[in-house]
C-alpha cells in the first residue's frame, strides 16, 4: 500500500512539473487517443492500434549518451505483447480503450523505455513494437507543455484514410488550431510524384486546400498536412479516386 501510494505521489508531482523539469519526466508517452483497435479481437488481442496524437520518449540522436527527447505526431502507435507480460499488458490495453475520444490527455509506458514509433497511413507496416510496461496507465494528466504540443499537431478531416472519393476536383481539410502565428503545409502524391501547397496561415479551426490536378480514376493518393517546417510534426491519409481507370 505504501508503495502504491508513493508511486502516484511520484507521478503526481511528474505530472505537475513536466513542463519546468521535462529532463526528470518519468514518463514515456503521452497520448490524446482517437481510438484503439485490438487485434485480432478484444476478448484475445495480441496486437493492439492505438490512433491519435502523442509525444512519445526517444533517445535523443546527437546529444549526450543517456539523453532522451520527445517525438511529436499524430498517426497510430502499433504494440505487440512482451513475453512475460500477458498478464499486466491487457489490462493497460483496456485503460488506455477507455480514454479513447474522451478529449483527456492519457500517460503510460518509461521515458527510458522503448516506447516505440509513431506511424502514419502510407507506411508499410512492418512487426509492432513491444508494449511498454511502466508506471501504468496514468489518466487525466494536465500540464501545459504536454496538453498546448499534442492539441497543436494538425489533423486530417476529409478524406479519412481510406476513403473513396467521387472522381472531379478534391478539396483537403484539415483541422488546425487557430493559431495565426504557425504556418501548414499540404502535400500529396501518387506515383512518386508530389505536389505541395504554398505555407497557409489558419484564421480558423480548419483549412482547405484544393489542389490543381488531374486526379485519375481508380488511382490512390496520399496525403498530408503539416506544420511548414520540414520536420514538424504531420498526419497523413490515403483515399481512393472511385471509377475504373481510364483506358
Amino acid at each position: 500500500m505504501r508503495m502504491r501510494l508513493a508511486r502516484i505521489v511520484l507521478l503526481s508531482i511528474a505530472a505537475m512539473s513536466v513542463s519546468a523539469a521535462e529532463l526528470s519526466d518519468p514518463i514515456g508517452v503521452y497520448a490524446l487517443i482517437d481510438r484503439v483497435v485490438f487485434l485480432p479481437n478484444a476478448e484475445h488481442a495480441e496486437t493492439i492500434r492505438i490512433y491519435g496524437a502523442f509525444s512519445v520518449s526517444v533517445p535523443q540522436r546527437g546529444g549526450r549518451e543517456g539523453a532522451y527527447a520527445y517525438m511529436l505526431g499524430r498517426g497510430y502507435l502499433l504494440y505487440s505483447i512482451e513475453p512475460g507480460r500477458s498478464d499486466a499488458t491487457p489490462v493497460e490495453w483496456r485503460d488506455l480503450a477507455s480514454m479513447a475520444g474522451t478529449d483527456a490527455i492519457v500517460a503510460f509506458g518509461a521515458r527510458r523505455a522503448a516506447n516505440g514509433r509513431i506511424r502514419h497511413a502510407g507506411e508499410p507496416e512492418d512487426e509492432p513494437d513491444r508494449y511498454p510496461i511502466g508506471f501504468g496507465v496514468v489518466r487525466g494528466i494536465r500540464t501545459f507543455a504536454f496538453e498546448h504540443r499534442l492539441r497543436s499537431i494538425p489533423a486530417v478531416v476529409s478524406p479519412q484514410d481510406g476513403a473513396t472519393v467521387e472522381p472531379g476536383p478534391v478539396r483537403l481539410v484539415a483541422r488546425v488550431p487557430a493559431d495565426t502565428s504557425r504556418l501548414y503545409v499540404f502535400e500529396i502524391e501518387a506515383d512518386g510524384v508530389k505536389h505541395t501547397s504554398p505555407p497557409m496561415r489558419a484564421t480558423d479551426s480548419e483549412l482547405v486546400w484544393q489542389p490543381e490536378m488531374t486526379f485519375e480514376r481508380g488511382s490512390t493518393y496520399l496525403w498530408r498536412i503539416r506544420w511548414a517546417e520540414a520536420e514538424g510534426p504531420r498526419d497523413a491519409a490515403t483515399f481512393r479516386i472511385g471509377g475504373r481507370p481510364s483506358s
